[in-house]
């Protein structure tokens, strides 16, 4: 979803296919991370501010958590957003704000 958006929105601002490859691949990644990034938050986040209570474990739900662990999967979550933020880096100040949502996908605690 993420990166359909970032795709129609940079067609729309007549973006050339460069640019739009790059929203692309950075929405790709973005979303994986925040997905497991709320994976790890199911486990180890307050859940009176994360707002529920730990739905995935109860429901024997296949995570990235449960397949890889907290450690790993936290890795691999800042793994992506790094890719992420090479990816914009190619379209200069323009991109200053999804680099900022980049950072804040990990770092979230709800």
């Amino acid at each position: 979803m993420l990166a359909a958006s970032l795709v129609v929105g940079a067609t729309l601002a007549g973006a050339d296919q460069k640019q739009i490859a790059s929203l692309n691949n950075y929405g790709y990644k973005i979303g994986f991370a925040f997905q497991i990034t709320d994976d790890v938050l199911d486990v180890v986040a307050n859940k009176k501010l994360l707002g529920k209570s730990g739905s995935d474990a109860k429901n024997n739900k296949l995570t990235f958590v449960t397949l890889y662990g907290v450690d790993k999967s936290i890795l691999e979550a800042k793994k992506l957003v790094a890719q992420a933020k090479i990816e914009l880096s190619k379209l200069g100040s323009k991109a200053d704000f999804l680099m900022a949502l980049a950072d804040y996908v990990v770092d979230r605690k709800y």
